[in-house]
C-alpha cells in the first residue's frame, strides 16, 4: 500500500504544479490586477471585488490544480466589480486600463445554460456609456456565445472568432489584447482561446476613451438577459499589449509536458520497484 501511494503522490505532483507555475507566469508579466478569486483580493494589492450575488473560493473542479478556489456565477443576476486599487492604478489616464494600450486573461468553464445567444464576460466602461450591445461606443466588453464562438466589443467595433472554439464542458484559457498605435490608424485587436489567436484585426479605428468601471459576469445594462454562467478563475488586468508569446507561456505554464508526468511517474515507480525488492 505504501509503495502505491508513493507512485500515486509522485505522478500527481505535476498537476499540483499547475497553479503556482501558472502564478508565476503571470505575476511575472507585471499586471496592474491579478484576482486568483480563492478570495475577493487583488494579489496585486488593489482594491477587493464586490460580489453581487455570485461567490469565490468554490472549492471543487478548479481551473488549475493546485488552485484555492475560483468565482462561480448562477443563472441569475450576478456579477463581480473590479473598482480599481486607491492610487487609481486601474482607472487612472495615465496608466489605467485604457483603450490605447491593454490587456485581459482568465479561465473560463461554461456549462452552456446561460441566458441569451452573448454571454458577457468581462466588460469595462466610461461613464457615459452603459450599453454592451449595439454600438458599445466608450466601451470594452469580452463576450461567449451558446455555439462555442468568442469576442469582444471594443468602442465601435466587433470581433468574433467566427466559429466554434471553446472546448465544450471545460475550462477554457482566455485572452483579449489590443493597442491603438495611437497616429497611425491602425490599431490591433486580438482574441486568443487556450494560447492560440481565433480573432485579430490589424486595421482598427477606435476612439480613446478611459473607463471608469470594471465588471464580469453580466454586462453593465441592468436589465439585460446577458449573463454569464460558470466558472471564472485567475483574472489578471494589464495595460499594456501583451505578445503572443506571453499569452501562449500563461497557457503552456498551465499544461504539464507529457515528457514530465512520464519522468515523475518514472520516479514514482522506480521507487516502487525498489521497496519491493
Amino acid at each position: 500500500m505504501k509503495s502505491l501511494m508513493t507512485c500515486i503522490a509522485m505522478t500527481a505532483l505535476a498537476g499540483l504544479c499547475q497553479a503556482a507555475s501558472y502564478f508565476s507566469v503571470v505575476d511575472g508579466q507585471s499586471p496592474l490586477a491579478y484576482y486568483r478569486l480563492d478570495n475577493l483580493s487583488d494579489n496585486e494589492g488593489g482594491s477587493s471585488l464586490t460580489l453581487n450575488g455570485c461567490s469565490v473560493g468554490v472549492s471543487t473542479g478548479h481551473a488549475l490544480t493546485g488552485s484555492g478556489g475560483y468565482s462561480g456565477f448562477l443563472d441569475s443576476n450576478t456579477w463581480a466589480t473590479a473598482p480599481g486599487n486607491t492610487s487609481g492604478t486601474l482607472t487612472g489616464v495615465a496608466t489605467g486600463w485604457s483603450s490605447d494600450q491593454g490587456s485581459f486573461s482568465y479561465w473560463m468553464f461554461n456549462d452552456g445554460t446561460g441566458d441569451g445567444t452573448q454571454t458577457n464576460l468581462i466588460s469595462r466602461r466610461t461613464g457615459g456609456a452603459s450599453s454592451f450591445s449595439g454600438s458599445g461606443d466608450g466601451m470594452i466588453g469580452a463576450y461567449t456565445r451558446t455555439n462555442g464562438t468568442a469576442g469582444i466589443k471594443f468602442d465601435n467595433i466587433g470581433l468574433d472568432s467566427g466559429s466554434a472554439v471553446l472546448t465544450a464542458d471545460a475550462w477554457n484559457h482566455l485572452a483579449f489584447t489590443w493597442d491603438r498605435n495611437t497616429g497611425t490608424g491602425d490599431g490591433t485587436i486580438t482574441v486568443y482561446v487556450n494560447g492560440s489567436v481565433v480573432a485579430s484585426t490589424t486595421t482598427a479605428t477606435f476612439d480613446s476613451f478611459t473607463i471608469n468601471e470594471s465588471r464580469f459576469g453580466k454586462e453593465m445594462v441592468a436589465s439585460s438577459t446577458r449573463k454569464f454562467k460558470g466558472g471564472v478563475d485567475e483574472l489578471a488586468i494589464w495595460n499594456r499589449t501583451l505578445s503572443p508569446t506571453e499569452v501562449s507561456a500563461q497557457y503552456t505554464a498551465a499544461v504539464p509536458e507529457p515528457s514530465s508526468i512520464s519522468l515523475i511517474a518514472l520516479g514514482g515507480l522506480a521507487l516502487v520497484y525498489r521497496r519491493r525488492r
